[in-house]
């Protein structure tokens, strides 16, 4: 058993073993020893030479060796200091950071350090200078550095950067850099070139043996010394070009299904199911001829989650949303350009049963033409005048789009929209009063015909005939099969009637019109079938005796006539680039029209053409016993005048029906005509004497105060001068004076800029919006996109879905690489560093 030693032995041994290993430690080499240090000097090497040298070339770099400095020049600001050493007390160079490091060859000490740095960093060939310092005098003549030397000329025409040449902002000459760096021989590498007048020295430099060597050296250090992440940047940037090409077919697919109104989507996202969607679908077509494509599903396809493939519904939503970004953003600046707008606003529910509330804006291109854009979806508005105004003033100035700058707005006739007190129009008036209410002008006719349809029981009757005619044949395919044999291969069939459509009342018509002998035939077929159920041979009958009728056949010729021109103005009034003045022309064309049928020879000429229709000639009321009427007691009946049959229908149906139609269209002609007064004499400056020109462009200036100088009525009798000395000219040019559109577009394509407040009031002018058609084709956008089977989509994705449909012209005319790139670069980053 071994005795517990003392306390001092114990703290001897102690001490013995911290001796014991401080010698150890002495004698084992320190970590450092094992690396180059980067911060050695090679003037801190010279101090052992030549100590006073070794001060001279670090105090003063301008007066360094030539083979170590090149020719001269101004170096002070890439200097490097000097320190004093506390051992020795000479000064010792402080070595330079990277950034230190001049980009001067002129003034580059070549060490280790120096080419370290530049082999990472590559060679700054300073190619931005201005060569001012390389000019030299020449007995005949002045030369100097140019930039077209860093580049050479192949024999074929195609030019070769020069990356190995360097200029020297202080002296004025170029360098070799490789040469200068490795220890060359030549000028390039010791003094510099500067004799332009011999520049052809430049290529029998890099032709050189000597170059060649350096540039050896040069290549095998810069490939040793590589960014540490340089592998890693090669495959973010082939990660990048790869995803891009990706993008490109996943950006052209959804242009492509996107513009029809396709959905994307199905019930899965596997690749090679029938059911899923017409974006993947899409993409396995593609990849069956498109090699790329074909090796991407290879690789990436129904992989699952964590593998990015830029297929999921995720991705192609999220580029789906950028797309319409871009083209919205497209509409955006072609509006703020065009400054003045208009605004139509209408609202029907979806599927969902959601109201969706649309914006459209109107505004005028630069070339002249107005067009209307779809902006926006907005639900679950409200139906109060108030509520659709926060709503719709919210979202236009969410687009950084200003509302004083709105000069219209047109909506339908609906009292919470175009109410004079609580409205809408009142309420976006508050904020711009010039923003004038034009009445959707395709509604009001659509009005005017329903007004007149009402006008008589007759009228009534005879609309309900047609749809039961309809309702008669489409509920049953054997009677349907019947009405078709009978009908000629090239026959209308008969419509349906529709309480949102006026069209379809035209096209009901036209139908029973053209097929009524063949009709009737049908219906008497059917009548007299024995095997047909009894109510459908009565009621087969009853519709044919009601056809064969007088009053019938009058009625249908009458409003064949009226309904086939309400139909053709119609969609004339429906047209994207419609102004006040065409809409004013066509009301007082449909008022003229109806006037003209207001008198007893048209009606004559209707009844004789009906008589040979249905082969009757009595009326009704003719054919009936006459009634004594019911007078009040004490009442003689000499007075009383009894009309017959024929003057009752004129008097009662058809002057009823035409009275209608002219009074309704009277008072929409005032109402156009009320705000295209006025505008109208712009393009009526041929025809009117100046002193009435300087009155109406005064009143015009008035009202628009903010946006026409007090000049604008002299602005205008000089145009009026212009216009007549064009006209001696080119007398043809003289018609497009006439129309507002041809008028602009005629001060646009001839950059006429002496008249520019002429030319802000046309584009007022045009702006305005005089039909809401456009919003109503827009629920028809509405209705594809969002049908039945898409009642869950969200309304970020239905209104990017929308856009891209209705835009559909503007979406194929827009380059989308940009955001390809970005997109595919911010994908690609994360893909390789996560």
């Amino acid at each position: 058993m071994c005795d517990k030693p003392s306390g001092s032995e114990f703290r001897k041994r102690a001490k013995e073993t911290i001796v014991k290993n401080e010698k150890l430690l002495a004698k084992i080499p320190k970590l450092t020893t094992f690396y180059k240090s980067q911060s050695t000097d090679v003037s801190e090497r010279n101090l052992e030479s030549s100590e006073t040298s070794t001060t001279e070339q670090t105090t003063d770099p301008n007066t360094a060796p030539e083979n170590e400095k090149g020719g001269g020049g101004d170096c002070s600001n890439n200097s490097v200091p000097a320190t004093e050493n506390s051992a020795t007390g000479q000064l010792r160079a402080v070595q330079p950071q990277p950034t230190q490091i001049s980009n001067d060859p002129a003034c580059w000490i070549i060490n280790e350090e120096l080419r370290d740095y530049i082999a990472q960093n590559g060679l700054k060939q300073n190619d931005d200078e201005d060569f001012s310092k390389s000019a030299r005098h020449y007995p005949d003549h002045r030369r100097h550095f140019s930039k077209s030397h860093f580049m050479k000329k192949m024999t074929n025409e195609e030019t070769v950067k020069r990356s190995w040449l360097v200029y020297s902002p202080s002296n004025g000459h170029v360098y070799c850099g490789p040469c200068k760096l490795y220890g060359g021989s030549s000028l390039f590498a010791t003094s510099g070139f500067n004799d332009w007048r011999n520049v052809g020295g430049i290529a029998g430099h890099e032709n050189s043996r000597d170059h060649q060597q350096c540039l050896v050296k040069f290549i095998t250090r810069e490939k040793k010394l590589e960014r540490i992440d340089s592998q890693v940047l090669k495959q973010y940037d082939k990660n990048v070009e790869y995803w891009k090409k990706v993008l490109e077919r996943v950006v052209e697919t959804l242009k492509f299904l996107s513009s029809r109104g396709l959905p994307l989507f199905g019930d899965n996202e596997k690749l090679g199911s029938s059911r899923n969607g017409n974006f993947l679908g899409c993409i396995e077509l593609i990849s069956k001829f498109d090699p790329f494509m074909a090796d991407h599903l290879v690789r990436y396809g129904n992989k699952g989650s964590g593998t990015p493939s830029y297929l999921s519904s995720t991705i192609t939503r999220e580029v789906h949303l950028l797309l319409h970004d871009q083209v919205k953003s497209k509409i955006i600046e072609e509006i703020l350009i065009a400054k003045y707008y208009s605004i139509v606003v209408d609202s029907t529910p979806d599927y969902s049963r959601k109201d969706q509330l649309t914006l459209i804006i109107r505004y005028v291109l630069p070339e002249g033409s107005p067009v209307e854009r779809f902006i926006t979806f907005m639900a679950n508005t409200g139906h109060k005048g108030i509520h659709m105004f926060v709503s719709i003033v919210g979202e236009i100035e969410s687009l950084g789009i200003s509302m004083k700058n709105c000069r219209g707005q047109s909506y339908d006739n609906a009292s919470n929209m175009s109410g004079c007190y609580q409205g809408l129009q009142t309420r976006i008036k508050e904020i711009s009063p010039t923003a004038d209410y034009v009445p959707c002008s395709g509604h009001s006719l659509q009005l005017v015909g329903t007004g007149a349809a009402d006008s008589s029981p007759e009228s009534v009757e005879f609309f309900l005939l047609e749809q039961n005619v309809y309702v008669f044949f489409s509920a049953s395919t054997e009677r349907w099969a019947v009405l078709i044999r009978h009908l000629p291969e090239d026959a209308y069939t008969v419509k349906a009637l529709s309480d949102t459509r006026w069209s379809a009342r035209s096209d009901a018509s036209k139908a029973i019109f053209k097929s009524y002998r063949e009709i009737i035939s049908a219906l008497t077929e059917i009548g007299e079938n024995p095997d047909q159920p009894s109510t459908a041979r009565v009621e087969a009958n009853s519709i044919a005796k009601q056809l064969q009728k007088l009053e019938t056949a009058i009625l249908l010729l009458f409003w064949n006539k009226v309904l086939d021109k309400f139909h053709r103005y119609s969609k004339k009034l429906q047209t994207e680039g419609l102004d006040l003045q065409s809409v004013l022309n066509l009301y007082v064309s449909l008022k003229a029209f109806g006037t003209s049928l207001r008198n007893e020879n048209e009606f004559s000429k209707i009844e004789k053409e009906a008589k040979q229709l249905c082969g009757s000639n009595e009326y009704k009321k003719d054919q009936s016993r006459s009634t004594k009427p019911k007078l009040p007691f004490g009442e003689s009946t000499k007075n009383h005048t009894e009309f017959s049959g024929r003057e009752s229908f004129i008097f009662n149906v058809y002057y009823a029906a035409l009275d209608k139609i002219c009074t309704s269209l009277s008072d929409k002609i005032k109402i156009y005509s009320d705000l295209n007064e006025d505008f109208g004499f712009l393009w009526n400056l041929l025809n009117l004497h100046k002193s009435d020109i300087s009155k109406h462009a005064k009143k015009l200036q008035e009202k628009y105060s903010d946006d026409l100088d007090k000049t604008f009525p002299e602005e205008c009798v000089c145009f009026a001068f212009f216009l007549e000395e064009y006209k001696e000219m080119d007398p043809n040019a003289v018609k497009d004076f006439g129309n507002p559109q041809a008028l602009l577009k005629f001060l646009k394509s001839n950059r006429i800029e002496d008249y520019p407040n002429v030319n802000i009031s046309l584009r007022i002018f045009l702006c305005m919006a005089v039909t809401n058609c456009t919003g109503e084709r827009s629920f028809s956008v509405l209705k594809r996109v969002k049908n039945h089977l898409q009642t869950t989509k969200k309304q970020d994705f239905l209104n990017s879905s929308a856009l891209l449909y209705i835009e559909n012209e503007l979406l194929q005319t827009l380059d989308f690489s940009g955001i390809i790139s970005d997109f595919a670069a911010a994908k690609a980053r994360r893909k390789t560093f996560v």
